[in-house]
C-alpha cells in the first residue's frame, strides 16, 4: 500500500478490497485474506507502472481504481471464481462505493434547476470532468438546441485496459456509471440520459446525450450495460 502515496488512495483501497473480499468470499476468511493481500500487490505494482508519467492528482487517483479493479479481478480469478462472476461482483462493488458525487449532483440538479438540460447546455461538463476525473481524459462538449452532450474522445479507463490486455473490465467503470443515470432516467422531471457510443464497444468515442423528455416513458439507450428498455417514470 505504500505505493498509493495519496491518503485517498489508501482509503479507497482498504474499502474497496474489504467489501470486494466479503462479496466474493462471504464464509471463508483465509480466501478472503488471500484476495486482500495479493490484489493489494497487485494493484500497487499496476498503479506504480505510469504513475509518475500521469498529468496531474485527479489523474492518479483514478489510475489507482483502475489498477485495484484490475488486480482484483485477477486475484479472484486465481482464488477459482470464475471471470464472469469475478467481473461482475467486482463491478457491483465498484459502483456502490465510487458514484455517490455524481448522484448527489444530479439528485440537486433535479430537484433545485427549473431547467436542467438548460443548465447543463449553459455550463457544460467537460472541464468539470476532467478536474475530477483527470487531465488524461479527452472531452468535449456539444451543445445543439435540443440537447447537450458530453462526448469524450479518449477514455483512460479503456486505454488503460486495453493496455494490458483486458478491455472487457473497463465495462465495471461504464456500468457504475449506471448509479448516476438511473437518478435522472427515473426521475419525474423532463431529463434524459442515454449513451448510444462507448470506446469500451468498439466505437470511436464515447457519447451521453441528454435531452428534454416531457412524456412518463424516456428512452434508455445504454449500449454499454445491454439495455434499451424505457423507464416508467
Amino acid at each position: 500500500m505504500a505505493k498509493f502515496q495519496m491518503a485517498r488512495q489508501r482509503r479507497f483501497a482498504r474499502r474497496f478490497l474489504g467489501a470486494a473480499a466479503k462479496a466474493l468470499f462471504p464464509g471463508d476468511a483465509a480466501r478472503r485474506k488471500s484476495f486482500h493481500d495479493q490484489a493489494l500487490a497487485q494493484g500497487a505494482g499496476l498503479y506504480a507502472e505510469r504513475a509518475d508519467l500521469l498529468p496531474d492528482a485527479a489523474s492518479r487517483y483514478q489510475e489507482s481504481h483502475r489498477a485495484l479493479v484490475l488486480a482484483s479481478v485477477r486475484s479472484a480469478a486465481a482464488l477459482g471464481v470464475s471471470r464472469t462472476e469475478a467481473i461482475e461482483t467486482i463491478g457491483e462493488v465498484y459502483r456502490e462505493l465510487s458514484q455517490e458525487v455524481p448522484k448527489q449532483f444530479y439528485g440537486l440538479l433535479l430537484t433545485f434547476a427549473p431547467n436542467p438540460l438548460g443548465v447543463l447546455q449553459k455550463l457544460g461538463m467537460a472541464d468539470g470532468l476532467r478536474r475530477m476525473m483527470g487531465q488524461d481524459m479527452v472531452v468535449k462538449d456539444d451543445v445543439g438546441p435540443h440537447h447537450y452532450a458530453l462526448v469524450v474522445e479518449g477514455c483512460a479507463y479503456n486505454a488503460f485496459f486495453q493496455r494490458h490486455g483486458e478491455p472487457e473490465v473497463t465495462l465495471v467503470f461504464c456500468r457504475a456509471d449506471r448509479a448516476w443515470m438511473d437518478v435522472i432516467n427515473r426521475s419525474r422531471r423532463p431529463l434524459s440520459i442515454s449513451r448510444p457510443s462507448t470506446q469500451s464497444t468498439g466505437a470511436e468515442r464515447c457519447i451521453f446525450r441528454y435531452e428534454n423528455i416531457t412524456g412518463a416513458t424516456k428512452p434508455d439507450v445504454d449500449v454499454a450495460n445491454g439495455a434499451h428498455a424505457p423507464h416508467q417514470g
